[in-house]
């Protein structure tokens, strides 16, 4: 009843505007391919080498491919496509629930779930065409089958194990940290030959014909860079700072004791577990892989981890609970703080604004002109290229924020046909460099168009040197 109640919820709520970051817009661009035939990575996306940091050129099936029924049905209906991605993730959460139950207990994995689900950040994803749910779902399903005790065959276990595993980097390609917790949790398990070779013939084939039909995997090659002792360092300061985001107090020194707090209920849930337990290795590789990986920390990385903290810190909420004079009411006291803190978090909560809306009444403006004013083919450069290339239907590329003018002036020159600004006081202007004003404007076209959020400018072959 709880989890259908929490589903009619979250999908009466969906709503048909979604915010800027635009990776979602190359996800529904590759599900609409699948759809119509066309090459998978011909998305109108114009990969900047500059400004890789944007998006890869290709993005990894899994959720295209989810998505494409959608698609089919509907067209690009962003309310069913946020309907595909957070079915998903209601699907995920009673697979969590028995992954974390088997290792850490019945009311620890309840209050985890519980406690992820209502998270105000988490719920908000609802409102995303994002890749989180799928992976989370595909994850918690490796973790699922993985830790079953079968008296079938260990081929067929293990075979199945790496069709889910598969997904799960279909989705995310972080997902590759399944892969030596599950090799090293069997070896633990003294799982038989037959289940290793099965699951990496099935994961690996499942790869290669990804790679050969969609879209290879080396499209993150330039995220995967020998990681020094800065790069780490780099990367643990900055998890532990997105990481405090997830637990917001009015005071950064309340969120880092917060944090600290969670943390420390965590080690003591994983001491008190019975050995290591498989999300456990799983939680670990994760935490490696993040450690080492050559990208911008963000919290998004560490939702598919949090449940698996949240039962860990639970376990140890109850375990300490346990040796207190009282224990069911140093429960109910801490089960009563966590309500007044997730109340406050949604009632600090606050609307995104027009200006951080990729689909907002002036975003309809400037893709309407765009379809319908530039010839096919003409190439905008945009702080949003995806999204442009979505709904302007017109090839899509940014800049580097840090070339100088002279730079920015020839790779215009070079790349684009169109220059679209954002207004002053809108969320994408602060994409552009300083130097992009009225002066810079005219010095390198017309302006075709303009409204209250955007102007766009047409160049001109020839640009005046900057004064």
């Amino acid at each position: 009843m709880l989890l259908a109640a929490y589903a009619v919820a979250g999908l009466a709520t969906l709503t048909s505007a979604h915010g800027w970051g635009d990776d979602w817009a190359q996800y529904v661009l590759h599900a609409r391919n699948i759809v119509t035939g066309t090459p998978y990575g011909d998305t109108g996306y114009i990969f900047n080498p500059d400004a890789p940091y944007v998006g890869p050129p290709e993005y990894p099936p899994g959720l295209p491919l989810l998505l494409a029924p959608a698609i089919a049905l509907f067209g690009v209906d962003i309310a069913a496509l946020k309907a595909v991605c957070f079915l998903c993730f209601v699907a995920m959460l009673p697979i969590a629930y028995a992954v974390l139950a088997r290792f850490f207990g019945k009311a620890p994995a309840f209050a985890a779930v519980v406690l992820f689900g209502l998270h105000e950040q988490v719920w908000t994803l609802r409102q995303l065409i994002g890749s989180e749910a799928p992976y989370l779902l595909f994850s918690m399903a490796a973790l699922w089958h993985a830790s079953r005790e079968r008296s079938g065959s260990a081929a067929g276990a293990g075979a199945i194990s790496g069709v889910l595993v598969y997904a799960s980097i279909a989705c995310r390609s972080i997902g590759l940290a399944l892969v030596p917790a599950l090799l090293l949790d069997a070896w633990l398990r003294r799982k038989p030959v037959s289940w290793y070779a099965a699951f990496l013939a099935s994961f690996l084939l499942l790869v290669a014909a990804q790679n050969s039909l969609l879209v290879a995997p080396p499209t993150y090659a330039g995220e995967l860079v020998l990681p020094g002792l800065q790069l780490i360092a780099t990367n643990v300061r900055g998890y532990w700072d997105v990481a405090r985001d997830l637990v917001p107090m009015p005071l950064g020194v309340l969120s880092h004791a917060a944090l600290a707090a969670v943390t420390a209920a965590a080690i003591v849930g994983a001491r008190a577990a019975r050995g290591t337990p498989l999300p456990v290795w799983y939680l670990l590789a994760y935490l490696g892989v993040l450690a080492v990986v050559s990208i911008s920390p963000g919290p998004r990385y560490l939702l598919p981890i949090m449940p698996i903290a949240l039962a860990l810190a639970a376990s140890g909420v109850a375990h300490l609970a346990r040796r207190t004079a009282h224990p069911r009411r140093t429960i109910a006291a801490c089960a009563a703080a966590l309500a007044v803190y997730y109340a406050g978090l949604f009632a600090c909560a606050r609307e995104l604004r027009e200006d951080e809306l990729a689909t907002c009444a002036a975003c309809g403006e400037l893709y309407a002109f765009l379809r319908e004013h530039t010839p096919a083919g003409s190439v905008i450069a945009f702080a949003k290229p995806r999204a442009l290339a979505l709904f302007a239907e017109r090839p899509g590329w940014i800049w580097n924020p840090d070339y100088d003018e002279s730079t920015f002036r020839a790779k215009l020159r070079e790349r684009a046909r169109y220059l679209v600004i954002a207004a002053p006081g809108t969320l994408l202007r602060e994409r552009y460099p300083a130097y992009v004003d009225a002066r810079f404007e005219r010095d390198i076209g017309t302006r075709a168009f303009s409204n209250a959020m955007f102007t766009v400018v047409e160049l001109r072959f020839q640009f005046l040197h900057p004064r």
